[in-house]
């Protein structure tokens, strides 16, 4: 039945009516659309129908936004549209902006000040920094905020609850001969563009303050497709006006599928109820369907007799990755009211009122049957997925026709979403936010009292914050400095260790050095040491960085023995801190830093008893720079153009060092080299000085050192992406048109071989002594949702062939189990990877040589190959 209120406050019920239809998607539309025609019935109606009307339906309210009247023979009837009510909003503006950072919290509370709608947030989302927002309808304001927070909601009535994705993980099926009468697949370029400019604030001269562009990955199998450009002047720095290109750009086809199915509810079955944004499956093997999807529309067709819809279709999308981009509309969950006590007086903050108020309004408006099994069962009729089970276990409440119950109250304890009550008393509170206070419950405070419940030890409120005493081990803040204040030993383990570790230890020792590095203040007046285990530390593959530490203590990094060694480089920049490095080898295998070891802006590094082997790829052996002081002792370098390199006014004292390069001992642009001893010889020059660089002392550098035995070259580890991919139908011998999905064994429709195109990608590996290779795939979907064996073979494809045939996917394969969503990496043997060494290997496959629709699977397109060679 339809409700017909006119801009006047009249109210009658509406008759007549024919072709009611409702339309509601994720991005948060929600229409009717109905036709009318005068009649003896609806005289009393008729007439209120006519534009801002308000038509309420369901229990929901929508104002009427276009009426049209057309003649039919010597009458006439008319066609309405109505527009949800909560799109009203768009007549209201903001003038105000705001530029900076804000939080979700913050963002609502601009967007809703003032208006009836309340809300909580569920899920947690990060603060976005934002220029100028405001100036604008809130409508525009809430649409551009859900984009860029990642938000989707849920609304009752005024109320809204937000979460990161909305909908339930559902086992609803459309599917051929079973529910499914009609099924359209759109694909849609006309959108389609991969390239964008960008223009942000404009100065006077006509010059722009920033400007950018963003080309799509997409562009290289589509071409350069220009977008419109965006302009506007509310951007002034690049990372906005970046994330408005990539947003901005549509990249790639967009796609949907609409279906026509049988809506089994008016048949006595009311439990197959699609709503927006469930994950849905589609199977429809005459296109080759088979997939798991979202709904991203519903249209839904009534009539005046019937609150069952007659007629409904929806649509689906595969758009997983751009579901936060979308502004998702309501269902009616009403799980926000739990533990609700009475109470003699009105709290101080609205948030109980209005929850009452929601919950007995839910209560009284309830329409549900009860059912004896197992229990209680009380089910709605509106939505049979919505119930409350009793039983002697505890309660629960569920939304997805018992699947889940995410509201529940058992012996265990009780979980919920979202709990609204006056009084909560508990002895532990454990996990996720406390948040008190906002727009809509005034002023938060947290009090914590004395035992006499009187004196506060500790008060939080809107003016500010007092506490008594405290004590902090640890305190860290944007304002204030976080030091380190007692010595601390630290112990790596490349073999044995783990970085979950404390590293406290060598029972509990860390693998890796950096996320020790990482961990530390930056102040640090005590003295940290660093020691890598004796025996194991024979090759730590780390690209370590010592940066921006100060104080009065000291940091010390100890290998115990050179025969320990960093297969990576090591840089020293910007400490004021004591740096003392010591007892290890640096097997260069990148030129990162133009040296092995690389000290710049330093006060005061001590380096001894160290190897560094340039490997000729880098300039020198160890660079000291700006202004930086450094002690070397013991320090040998090879195979580099300069053992050791001060420039721009730095200072350094070495003694006892030993190498070969061109040039021993380089000194330019102001710096000073002091000293004694044996210094590196070069081939050209044992010392070379230019630009007020200076070497004052004189050294021994031996005539014709002899190098050591240089460690073999660093294993060098590549990871790749596939470029491309394609199924072949084996039984029938023709390229998928539709399923192109790489896939193995069959689901009726003929056998199928998966492939992966890598281009020139594994061009790299031919000839190399390949160490190691692993595989990483992924299942999508098919089949049953027990583990399948999914066999990952080799091919001799760089690009699609025209016709292909399961021999030219290999006979050694390794096999890794995936269920449906499952992911992961499979080791492959020599015999497998020596394959890409001699260049018969050019791209990875699935294949298996049976039908068994157990072993049917479906992978993504994401194939990746990480390789070990040396």
């Amino acid at each position: 039945m339809l409700i017909i209120t006119d801009i006047s406050g009249n109210t009658e019920a509406l008759t007549g009516y024919k072709g009611l239809k409702r339309f509601r998607n994720v991005s948060g539309e929600k229409t009717l659309a109905f036709l009318l025609q005068p009649t003896e019935q609806n005289a009393h109606s008729f007439n209120l129908v006519q534009e801002e009307s308000i038509v309420e339906f369901k229990g929901e309210e929508y104002r009427i936004k276009q009426v049209s009247e057309k003649n039919k023979g010597k009458t006439f009837y008319k066609e309405v549209v109505a527009i949800h009510t909560f799109f009203d909003l768009i007549d209201d503006h903001i003038y105000t902006l705001h530029t900076g950072s804000m939080t979700f919290q913050a963002f609502l509370q601009f967007v809703f000040a003032g208006t009836p709608y309340t809300w909580d947030i569920i899920d947690t989302f990060y603060a976005k920094d934002w220029e100028k927002f405001g100036d604008d309808n809130r409508i525009a304001l809430y649409q551009a905020g859900i984009k860029r927070y990642g938000a989707e909601f849920t609304r009752s009535g005024t109320h809204l609850t937000f979460k990161q994705k909305i909908g339930n993980a559902t086992d609803f099926q459309f599917r051929y001969s079973y529910n499914i009468k009609t099924l359209t697949r759109d694909v849609n370029t006309n959108n389609l563009s991969t390239y964008i400019k960008g223009y942000g604030k404009q100065n006077e001269d006509g010059t722009y303050v920033i400007q950018s562009e963003y080309t799509s990955p997409n562009a290289d199998l589509f071409g350069i497709r220009h977008a419109k450009p965006v302009r506007d002047e509310r951007y002034t720095t690049l990372d906005g006006l970046n994330e408005r290109l990539v947003a901005e750009l549509i990249d790639k086809p967009e796609l949907s599928i609409t279906i026509d199915f049988v809506d089994l509810r008016r048949a006595g079955y009311p439990y197959d109820v699609p709503n927006e944004g469930d994950d849905v499956f589609l199977i429809y093997e005459p296109m080759g369907l088979d997939l798991e999807t979202r709904i991203m529309d519903i249209t839904e067709e009534f009539t005046e007799f019937n609150d069952y819809p007659i007629k409904t279709d929806v649509t689906l999308a595969n758009y997983r990755n751009n579901m936060t981009d979308k502004l998702v509309e309501f269902s009616r969950t009403q799980k926000d009211i739990n533990g609700i006590l009475e109470g003699t007086r009105k709290l101080p903050y609205s948030v109980l009122d209005d929850a009452v108020k929601r919950a007995t309004e839910a209560m009284q408006s309830a329409q549900t049957e009860l059912e004896f099994n197992n229990g209680i069962i009380a089910r709605s009729k509106d939505n049979p997925n919505h119930l409350v089970l009793f039983n002697s276990a505890g309660v629960a409440v569920s939304v997805d026709g018992g699947f889940t119950f995410r509201t529940a109250m058992t012996a265990d304890g009780f979980v919920a979403d979202l709990i609204t009550v006056g009084t909560m008393l508990f002895d532990r509170l454990r996990g996720g936010s406390l948040s008190l206070g906002g727009l809509l419950n005034e002023h938060g405070e947290l009090v914590i009292l004395k035992e006499n419940g009187e004196d506060a030890l500790a008060n939080f409120n809107f003016n500010g914050g007092y506490i008594e005493k405290l004590a902090v081990d640890n305190f860290i803040n944007d304002q204030v400095a976080y030091q380190q204040k007692v010595a601390l030993n630290f112990y790596v383990d490349p073999i044995n260790g783990n970085d979950s570790n404390d590293g406290r230890s060598w029972t509990t020792p860390k693998k890796t050095i950096q996320p020790i590095l990482d961990s530390l203040p930056k102040i640090i007046n005590a003295q940290v040491s660093i020691y890598v285990h004796y025996s194991n530390g024979r090759n730590v593959n780390e690209k370590i960085k010592i940066t921006g530490f100060s104080g009065s203590g000291g940091l010390l990094l100890d290998f115990q023995t050179t025969d320990n060694k960093i297969n990576g480089n090591l840089l020293i920049k910007n400490c004021s801190l004591p740096i003392d490095v010591q007892n290890l080898s640096i097997n260069c295998n990148e030129n990162e830093h133009n040296a092995v070891l690389k000290i710049d802006r330093c006060i005061d590094v001590y380096v001894a008893n160290t190897v560094l082997y340039g490997n000729d790829i880098v300039y020198a052996a160890i660079l000291i720079e700006c202004g930086s002081g450094a002690r070397l002792s013991g320090v040998r370098g090879w195979k580099s153009s300069d053992v050791i390199r001060a420039a721009y006014n730095s200072k350094v004292f070495l003694t006892g060092c030993d190498g070969l390069g061109t040039a021993g001992l380089v000194a330019v642009d102001g710096a000073i080299i002091t000293g004694h001893g044996n210094a590196p010889a070069g081939t050209t020059f044992n010392s070379y000085t230019a630009r007020g660089g200076k070497i004052l002392d004189t050294f021994t550098h031996p005539s014709a050192p002899t190098p050591p035995t240089p460690p073999p070259p660093p294993d060098t580890t590549v990871e790749f992406t596939n470029e491309g991919y394609h199924c072949y139908n084996v039984s029938y011998g023709y390229w998928n048109a539709d399923a192109r999905e790489p896939r193995q064994a069959s689901w009726g429709y003929g056998r199928q071989s998966g492939f992966w195109f890598f281009g020139n990608q594994l061009d790299v590996l031919v000839g190399k002594n390949i160490k190691g290779m692993s595989v990483y795939v992924e299942r999508k979907s098919g089949g049953v949702n027990n583990p399948a064996p999914v066999q990952v073979r080799w091919h001799g494809h760089k690009t699609q062939p025209s016709s292909p045939s399961p021999a030219t996917q290999s006979s050694q394969y390794s096999e890794i189990s995936l269920s449906v969503g499952g992911n992961g990496w499979v080791n492959v043997p020599s015999s497998f990877y020596n394959n890409f060494s001699s260049g018969a290997a050019k791209g990875i496959g699935v294949y298996i040589s049976n039908d068994l629709k157990e072993d049917y699977a479906v992978m993504t397109g994401t194939c990746k190959v990480k390789v070990t060679y040396a």
